[in-house]
């Protein structure tokens, strides 16, 4: 099965390597929505910069501060163009939180507030040093946007529902988006949207002030006096309507975005990201990739990862985001640098986890040379041939 595997990869490498020489990439579109890639660097690599449950105690953003040089030149001088970093505002969980459970938006770790003044991450003052660090070596760093929700207001009487409701974030110590129970559903004009989650505050985009708030907060975070950041990254979107996120990312200058679309229908992911107008995660082609790397048996049917119903990125090549890995999602557990090679070899825009690359070894296999993924950063930005014009 490895062999067969091996074998197989190493003639779609081949067939891409040709593609691509010949000028055979798919043609750039209206729907086009590549990324800004980072100068110097333009090997067409993403690479998510955290994990669930990373070390606490405020250090994080300095230890993505110092893996800056590694990531900008694994091998030959190529390395990524974009790290995402987790979500930077102070969260309901104060410095225990991954951040998915936003409180106070312009508090990126400079107020004291729910316990605490950094974040579990750190302060807004090292946040802005880890970002300016990557700018140094020319790669973007991508923000992750929670707008389906917020956490952690007080309880206020709601006379929607006739009860109380955990929705007056009056307090916030920033002063910004003093949002109450008509911010959110159910409210007067609106009673749900797509979808809520872990029955946190279902935030409203049709009435009230999150519209306007949120894209005023998120240009706001892209001032480098206060964060920097050049892209988004959406969490959960099937809970709002793609023209928020399509919106969102107008009002800020139409950057690269990319949405978690969790759902691994290609026909489903091609409407959202029409719909959206950004890019999305390729759930589909992480799971056919699992199917055939975890099947030791040697089962496993290869033609999946090129079939259009299966794969993403085989679908619509200029809106996929693919990956092996994720701070949700870690269960290729057999033959992960296989999915490794397929995923940098192929169309689409891949990601690496951080969790792979520093803690698993999958970086250099243990120091063999020519293994492991700086081999194959380098494949992908020295060999990959010109890519088509960037669009948004």
């Amino acid at each position: 099965m490895k062999v067969l595997i091996k074998s197989m990869l190493a003639i779609a490498l081949a067939l891409f390597l040709v593609s691509c020489s010949n000028g055979l990439m798919p043609e750039s579109s209206q729907n086009a929505d590549l990324a800004s890639r980072g100068v110097g660097n333009n090997s067409g690599v993403m690479m998510q910069g955290f994990y669930w449950d990373v070390p606490g105690g405020g250090n994080w953003y300095n230890t993505l501060k110092n893996k800056a040089d590694d990531l900008a030149n694994m091998s030959g001088g190529y390395g990524i163009d974009v790290i995402w970093f987790p979500p930077a505002s102070k969260a309901e969980g104060g410095g225990y939180s991954m951040g998915y459970d936003p409180y106070d938006y312009y508090d990126l770790g400079q107020y004291y507030q729910k316990g605490t003044v950094e974040t579990r991450f750190g302060s807004q003052q090292e946040l802005k040093s880890a970002i300016s660090r990557y700018h140094s070596y020319g790669i973007e760093v991508m923000a992750d946007i929670v707008l389906n929700h917020r956490s952690g207001g007080q309880s206020e009487w709601n006379p929607v529902t006739n009860s109380n409701t955990w929705t007056d974030f009056s307090q916030v110590a920033s002063g910004e988006a003093r949002w109450h129970w008509y911010d959110f559903h159910p409210n007067n004009y609106s009673s749900n949207d797509s979808g809520a989650f872990g029955g946190y505050p279902d935030v409203t985009y049709t009435s009230g002030s999150p519209y306007n708030d949120m894209k005023d907060w998120m240009n706001w975070l892209m001032n480098d006096n206060n964060a920097g950041f050049d892209q988004w990254r959406f969490d959960y979107v099937k809970g709002i309507y793609p023209w928020v996120v399509k919106d969102m990312k107008a009002a800020t200058g139409s950057p690269f975005s990319v949405g978690e679309y969790w759902d691994s229908n290609t026909s489903t992911l091609d409407w959202w990201t029409r719909e959206a107008n950004m890019s999305a995660f390729d759930f589909a082609t992480y799971y056919t990739l699992a199917d055939i790397c975890n099947n030791t048996s040697g089962g496993g049917y290869l033609p999946n990862l090129v079939d259009h119903s299966k794969s993403f990125a085989s679908k619509n090549p200029y809106r996929a985001v693919t990956f092996v890995g994720n701070h949700d999602t870690d269960e290729i557990y057999n033959d992960k640098m296989l999915a490794y090679a397929f995923i940098l070899t192929y169309q689409g825009y891949p990601m690496i986890w951080y969790k792979d690359y520093f803690d698993y070894g999958l970086d250099d296999l243990g120091g063999q040379w020519g293994n492991g993924i700086d081999q194959l950063v380098w494949v992908r930005g020295q060999l990959a041939g010109e890519r088509p014009p960037l669009s948004s």
